[in-house]
């Protein structure tokens, strides 16, 4: 008995977010065995996608205390995500290059280290006192988030440039955007003029952000493996029995 009190009051204690995250990334996973095996570098991109699910898996485990370090994160590995996914649809033996977001990803990434590197080993901050390391991952978060979704964008416009799939996705990629904008504001809000350490995710922001990530994910991980087969060949209903690996 205290066994399935203990689960009860375990899956009473997750939140929305947390259950998107697990639907995202099993959509994530079931695609890429699906309709990914014979392309490597496709079902790579699909498991670092999904891997950025879990990473916000973690981050929604603990409603009371989130480590804002982790959506950051989770951001990065987007823009890794949209790299690798472009970078296979490039003709071979073609020129080869750093494009300026990829460099602009990974000093943003070094950004998030700052906190650390200007604290000294008396543990002193040579930061200011009204700035904690937490503002800077939020901040850091929606720049990160930002060159993210377009390191996507590139990703989807090479697989099915024009169409009206890529535009769906180009769309739920700016609603997501401006979403974690919108939190970004009210983070720095609550820190600024209400005076609150850690301004708490409201239930808006809770729901809407559970929504548009499995909007996201279903849009974006279709439109990245429309090209190849058996998804290609396949129509709508038989798309759905093959995810759900029902004999059609």
């Amino acid at each position: 008995m205290e066994f399935l009190n203990a689960i009860r009051t375990y899956f009473q204690s997750l939140s929305v977010g947390w259950l998107a995250a697990v639907i995202c990334l099993f959509i994530t996973i079931r695609c890429a065995f699906v309709f990914a095996r014979r392309e490597p570098k496709l079902f790579l991109a699909l498991t670092v996608y999904a891997a950025q699910w879990g990473v916000l898996i973690v981050y929604y485990s603990g409603p009371d205390k989130r480590n804002e370090l982790l959506p950051a994160l989770s951001c990065y590995l987007c823009a890794i995500v949209g790299s690798i996914i472009y970078r296979s649809h490039q003709r071979a033996g073609g020129p080869q290059h750093l494009f300026p977001h990829e460099t602009i990803v990974a000093y943003l990434l070094l950004l998030l280290a700052l906190p650390e590197v200007l604290q000294t080993p008396n543990q002193a901050s040579l930061l200011p006192a009204a700035i904690s390391h937490q503002d800077i991952e939020v901040a850091v978060t929606v720049l990160l988030d930002a060159f993210g979704f377009y390191s996507m964008g590139k990703a989807v416009k090479s697989a099915i440039n024009g169409s009206s799939h890529a535009y769906a996705t180009y769309a739920s990629f700016a609603i997501y955007w401006l979403l974690d904008a919108s939190f970004t504001a009210w983070w720095l809000y609550g820190r600024i003029v209400l005076h609150i350490e850690e301004p708490p995710m409201r239930p808006f922001h809770v729901y809407a952000f559970a929504i548009i990530k499995i909007i996201t994910t279903l849009i974006f991980v279709s439109a990245v493996v429309s090209p190849y087969s058996p998804f290609k060949q396949a129509s709508w209903l038989k798309r759905i029995f093959l995810f759900l690996h029902i004999p059609y």
